[in-house]
Parts: structure tokens; C-alpha cells; sequence
């Protein structure tokens, strides 16, 4: 070391000046401990099963509204023979009918045999879907051409993107590039940060 750099380094006033921006860097960091995380790990449990329990209990209050709104009031307002009722604080109160109709995968194939069975046939409306590889989309477009032509029929080719295919190219680019900018907003992309609790049986966390 030099005399010059010995003499700045027993500078009483920049040995001071030094020590108080030490303090000051050391005052402006944050501070936690691991009990702190631990506390907070606690905290997000104990919401978590907050958010559980609520949503079990929506659930039974739903299932018991159901009950009273299909089952119960109906069975007992046909028993009084009234197909409506009013209360004295102005309630009104009456039954109608509803349906709901869902034709799933299992049960297409019933649908469609009970439908011609019955002959209601015209409900059950062919489609025509040819899937095509990756880069030929005129190609696609050109068979649907003939074909339009050949049926005089319109006939539409649709572009689409496998869901789970885009994510993992996503994933995919953010890892090997991640310097690449990327219009996450306009692709339709969140990316965000979450604490996901674990099954952790050691004491002191959950």
C-alpha cells in the first residue's frame, strides 16, 4: 500500500464519512427474519382455510336452498293444492317449470340412435372436420375450395392453436431467451408470483 493511500485510509473525517454511509446502507436494508416467513406462512394457511371452510359452507347453504326451492315447497304447496301462495309480509311465491339438457360424449351415441329411432333425424347435423399438419393451411384452404365447389356447400377452415402447445412454447422461449421481448398482454399471458403451500411435516411451519 502507499503512503498516499495509507494516509487517506487514516483520514479521520473520511473514516467517518465512510462509516456513517455504512450505517445509513445498513438502516435502508430490510430486515426479516425467518420467524417473520414463518408467521406469514402461518397467516396464508390459516386463510387458506378460511376460504376452505366458507366455501364449504356456500355449498351446503346452496344445496340447501335447492332443496327447499325444488323439493321441499313444491311437495308442500301440492299437498295444500295451490300452484302459488303469497305470505303477510308480501312474499309471492308460485311454481313453474324449467328443463336443462346437456347431450355429453356419453350419451351422444343414444341421443343420435333415439333421435332416428323416433324419427326427430333432423336434428342430427353431420360435420366434416379434416385435420391438417403444421404449414399446410393453403393446402387446407384449396381442398375446402374443391370441396365447396364439388358439394355447393360453404365450407370454412378455421386456424387454431393447441392451448397446451402455446404455454409450453412460452415456457419454452422464457427459459432459453430470456432476454426475447414478448407481447405477453397481446398473447394473452399472465405471468405472476404465487405462494403455494406444501405438505410440510416437520414442526414449526404449518
Amino acid at each position: 500500500m502507499s503512503s498516499e493511500s495509507q494516509h487517506d485510509t487514516d483520514d479521520p473525517v473520511l473514516m467517518a464519512m465512510l462509516a456513517n454511509d455504512a450505517e445509513e446502507i445498513a438502516a435502508a436494508a430490510p430486515v426479516v427474519s425467518l420467524q417473520a416467513v414463518q408467521e406469514m406462512a402461518r397467516q396464508m394457511y390459516d386463510a387458506q382455510q378460511v376460504v376452505v371452510e366458507a366455501e364449504a359452507d356456500l355449498k351446503k347453504k346452496k344445496e340447501a336452498l335447492r332443496q327447499i326451492e325444488e323439493v321441499k315447497l313444491p311437495e308442500l304447496m301440492d299437498t295444500a293444492g295451490v300452484s302459488s301462495v303469497s305470505t303477510p309480509d308480501g312474499l309471492v311465491v308460485k311454481i313453474d317449470s324449467f328443463m336443462t339438457a346437456s347431450v355429453t360424449e356419453a350419451k351422444r351415441p343414444f341421443v343420435i340412435q333415439w333421435l332416428k329411432a323416433n324419427e326427430h333425424d333432423e336434428l342430427v347435423k353431420p360435420e366434416l372436420s379434416v385435420t391438417y399438419s403444421k404449414g399446410e393451411l393453403e393446402q387446407a384452404q384449396e381442398d375446402a375450395k374443391a370441396l365447396a365447389a364439388l358439394t355447393g356447400r360453404p365450407v370454412s377452415v378455421e386456424e387454431a392453436v393447441n392451448t397446451a402447445s402455446f404455454k409450453a412454447l412460452i415456457a419454452e422461449l422464457r427459459r432459453e431467451q430470456p432476454d426475447l421481448p414478448l407481447p405477453l398482454d397481446e398473447l394473452g399471458v399472465y405471468i405472476g408470483r404465487k405462494a403455494k403451500l406444501m405438505q410440510h411435516t416437520k414442526k414449526g411451519l404449518l
